[in-house]
């Protein structure tokens, strides 16, 4: 299904951006506990998502792990045209 929820851990109250095959895909704060989670669209096929830390001086930490995933959703049709 699209959207999805994404999450992980982070450092306490910083920006989190996501990016899909190279695409921003959105971002949050990361809360006082260390955890972020909000949700992206996919695109059809294949999702390589990154997500990438940035401080209160937007400097940017280390890119995460790369994660894959395939959507194979059929897209909405539209409805047949009635003469």
């Amino acid at each position: 299904d699209s959207p999805v929820t994404i999450s992980g851990t982070c450092p306490a109250e910083t920006l989190i951006e996501v990016y899909k095959n190279d695409i921003f895909a959105g971002s949050t704060l990361c809360t006082s506990q260390g955890v972020y989670s909000f949700e992206i669209d996919l695109l059809f096929g294949e999702n390589r998502l990154v997500a990438q830390v940035y401080d209160a001086l937007n400097q940017a930490g280390p890119p995460s792990d790369e994660v894959t995933i395939f959507y194979d959703g059929i897209p909405p049709q539209p409805s047949p045209i009635n003469s």
